[in-house]
């Protein structure tokens, strides 16, 4: 009999599972000769059958029958609806959808799906395929294919085979035992050692237990979700100094282990103590909870924290009214001489600078800070940008004034408390794509929490050094329990997702519906990409908020000389058709945290350094300004950029807290563009013209070329009046040259400039010529009037 290759193996519960061969072969052929199944070095008794159409159809995407290949979805993963087969048999769909590809919905064994029938012998041998949907939305991959392969990073396909159309899957049964998970199960035949993968077992657990710990009756509760561990203790103790008592941890359903000490343990300080085999032996770790609310340090312990939750809600401004201004607890405030050495280090700090008024003056309504979950700093007064974080409950220890006494949970609800007292939204920047070290996810299964490539090796799409798996549901339940903490804990209005692509747009959005039956206002904000795809086109499928990067590196380029009129348009517009749904969706910047700050990237002074911008940097700031903060969408400051903020040429300044720290005694030098930015916000505010979720019409926004028919532009908001009699007329010219421009139809009756490129005035002296319909704009310049009546 011809020699038969055992190529892998997989449980798909605790008593079956699916055996791969090299190629098609009749049951009849193949008999029962696979080998031995070893579990945790003990031969079990297993059986075989051929697998069923549809737990082969369910993996593979296809199977055969009758000749044909039936290709399948199964519309439990559908993203969509109508869908079609797309490949290379036919050009992926290049030239449209084509009703020949198209999948009819059907029934089998009671679920929903749809198939395409195809003759065998019309196919090739090989070819790379996947689903798409009507409005081109291309289907996640069935749980655990063994066919898919890699095309180019972040992109994966399904493979078809002739030889493999579903004869080579055969399905095993325990017979007198089961499959725990962690046990090892192997199947040996002679020199052949095939592994029996337990990833689909293990993606499928799931348990909405309440983890962490708590304190509930008098009774303190401790539960940790660590599916594939042997054993488990909980350690605590009342002082930090003293000794830990143990107690052993009990093995539930789902990977969940639990205990209960019976006593009120608030305040105390616990790790959990876990046993899993490495490499063989047992290796015992104590790590600190991913759940606790507190954490001494970013090593633990951890702290019982008694939460309260919030009874009432703090109602931050409409999305089309927000104006956010991004920042760094300690940048905001490491200059500022009211605030003593001691408090420049954290929230109670950022507390007495809101007291200032300092916001309030500038204009801005939500503040964007970034992480403030507790990173993986090395000392607590080491500077961090905190995108490297080790817990997602905790308040960063290091912005507390009192690490070992869980001070951080109060300062920072105190800090929320000092936010809405001035009418000012909170919103956090959080790191649900990778964490730091300690990994203590790591620690208790890599394999559950992160994406790995086909050899077990960490995938790095973050460029952190590891990306979390959040497909699964026990990763799903840690952010979505984590964010839910925040709202109802702290009352925080709203949160920032970084490079949101590999979280998943589709499931943020999921989770902004559960978030809003708490905070219904709650903002949502997705930074749409990652080193493995950009997904900023696929925001208008949601309704997340989206930094728009497009927008910034346009609007660069325009006050450089480098743009167009319909983009601009297009842009200032909120970026709808291709990227937004409405006009609020869209986050438009000028510079954030990362890379050059605005003055850096457009001065013309050498190495990028704008610490002493010149004019001409200046003028473009403030047409860069104007354009911002009169675009419909919602605005974001970098943090500084009305103080001209330079951090003097260098691209990457996560660790350089000397040159992110914001200098207020720029304000004396540079007083022009701090007050051009609270006119430009006090207009935006006042008009209700630049404050839209949505443009009421296609026409609501007019554009006006220059004579030149170069870059130069003229923008009307309300050209069709369907918003009052008030019309706001921006005009800006970014070349060295004169800018002219034919206002056809549009008279100068009843508009009054109000602001040129540096101030807002009620007289300018010389205001621009604008004579009947002809406006002329000086060089490198903008200027905005308004008509009321």
């Amino acid at each position: 009999m011809e020699k038969i290759e055992v190529v892998c193996a997989l449980w798909l519960d605790e008593k079956s599972g699916l055996l791969f061969i090299d190629r098609n072969r009749e049951f009849s052929e193949v008999g029962g000769d696979f080998g031995d199944l070893i579990v945790n070095g003990e031969k079990k008794k297993v059986r075989f059958s051929p697998a069923a159409e549809f737990e082969v159809a369910e993996m593979f995407g296809y199977y055969e029958k009758s000749g044909k290949i039936i290709f399948l979805w199964d519309e439990k993963n559908k993203k969509g609806s109508d869908f079609h087969l797309a490949g290379d048999i036919n050009r992926w769909l290049s030239e449209g959808l084509d009703f020949k590809w198209k999948l009819k919905p059907r029934v089998i064994q009671g679920r929903r799906c749809s198939t395409l029938s195809i003759p065998k012998s019309e196919l090739p041998e090989y070819f790379q395929f996947k689903f798409v949907s009507q409005r081109w939305e291309w289907q996640p991959l069935p749980q655990c294919c063994p066919n898919a392969v890699t095309s180019a990073p972040g992109l994966v396909n399904l493979e078809y085979r002739a030889e493999k159309t579903g004869r080579h899957v055969l399905k095993f049964f325990l017979e007198n035992s089961r499959f725990n998970l962690g046990d090892s199960a192997v199947f040996l035949r002679n020199d052949c050692r095939v592994v029996v993968d337990d990833t689909r077992l293990l993606q499928g657990l799931y348990s909405d237990e309440k983890l962490g710990a708590w304190v509930e009756n008098h009774w303190t509760h401790f539960a940790l979700f660590a599916p594939r561990i042997s054993a488990a203790e909980v350690l605590w103790k009342r002082d930090f100094d003293g000794a830990y008592q143990r107690q052993l941890m009990i093995k539930k359903e789902n990977g969940i282990w639990a205990t209960s000490v019976n006593a009120d343990l608030s305040d105390c300080y616990y790790l959990f103590c876990i046993q899993k085999p490495e490499n063989g032996p047992l290796i015992s770790r104590e790590i600190a909870d991913p759940y606790a609310r507190a954490l001494v340090g970013k090593n633990g312990p951890g702290i019982i924290v008694k939460s309260v939750e919030m009874t009432h809600h703090f109602q931050p401004p409409p999305l089309e009214k927000l104006v956010i201004y991004e920042a760094h607890v300690r940048d905001l405030i490491a200059h500022v001489p009211e605030i003593s050495e001691s408090e420049k280090g954290g929230f109670s700090g950022l507390e007495k600078f809101l007291d200032l008024g300092y916001f309030k003056k500038l204009g801005i309504n939500a503040v964007e800070l970034q992480p403030i979950q507790e990173f993986d700093g090395e000392k607590k007064e080491d500077y961090h940008w905190g995108y490297m974080p080790v817990n997602y409950f905790a308040p960063a220890s290091a912005y507390g004034s009192g690490g070992q006494k869980g001070s951080q949970v109060r300062e920072f609800y105190q800090l929320v408390e000092a936010f809405h007292r001035q009418k000012i939204a909170i919103i956090l920047d959080v790191v649900y794509n990778h964490v730091g070290e300690p990994n203590y996810l790591h620690m208790i299964d890599p394999k559950y929490f992160f994406r790995q490539n086909d050899g077990g090796f960490l995938l790095n799409y973050s460029g952190c050094g590891n990306d979390l798996c959040t497909e699964n549901p026990m990763v799903r339940k840690l952010i979505i329990d984590s964010l839910e903490h925040f709202v109802r804990t702290y009352d925080v209005d709203g949160f920032r997702f970084d490079l949101a692509e590999l979280v998943g747009l589709e499931f943020l959005d999921e989770v902004r519906l559960r978030l809003q039956k708490i905070k219904p206002s709650i903002i949502m904000i997705a930074e749409p990409w990652s080193f493995r795809s950009y997904a900023g086109h696929e925001l208008r499928k949601t309704k997340l908020l989206g930094w728009n990067d497009e927008y910034r590196e346009f609007i660069r380029d325009y006050v450089l000389g480098n743009g167009n009129c319909e983009g601009l348009s297009y842009f200032m517009e909120g970026s709808l058709k291709f990227r937004s749904q409405f006009s609020a969706q869209s986050v438009n910047y000028l510079s954030s945290h990362d890379d050059f700050c605005w003055i850096d990237r457009i001065t013309e002074n050498a190495n990028h350094d704008g610490f002493r911008p010149t004019l001409v940097d200046m003028r473009r700031t403030h047409m860069a300004l104007a354009i911002l903060l009169l675009s419909l969408g919602v605005p974001m400051l970098g943090a500084g950029m009305e103080l001209l903020h330079s951090k003097r040429g260098v691209h990457n300044t996560y660790r350089r807290g000397d040159l992110n720290a914001l200098d207020y005694s720029r304000a004396l030098e540079y007083p022009l563009t701090l007050k051009y930015v609270q006119q430009l916000l006090h207009l935006r505010r006042e008009s209700r013209l630049l404050c839209l979720e949505n443009v009421p019409s296609e026409n609501y926004i007019r554009l006006f070329n220059g004579v030149e028919k170069n870059a130069a532009a003229v923008i009307l908001f309300n050209a069709t009046l369907e918003m009052g009699s008030e019309q706001i007329l921006f005009a800006v010219n970014p070349y060295f040259e004169k800018a002219h421009f034919d206002l056809g139809i549009l008279p100068n009756s009843g508009f009054s400039q109000i602001a040129d490129t540096f101030s807002f005035q009620k007289e300018f002296n010389p205001p621009y010529l604008w004579k009947e319909k002809q406006l002329e704009l000086p060089p490198l310049s903008c200027g905005i009037w308004r008509r009321l009546t």
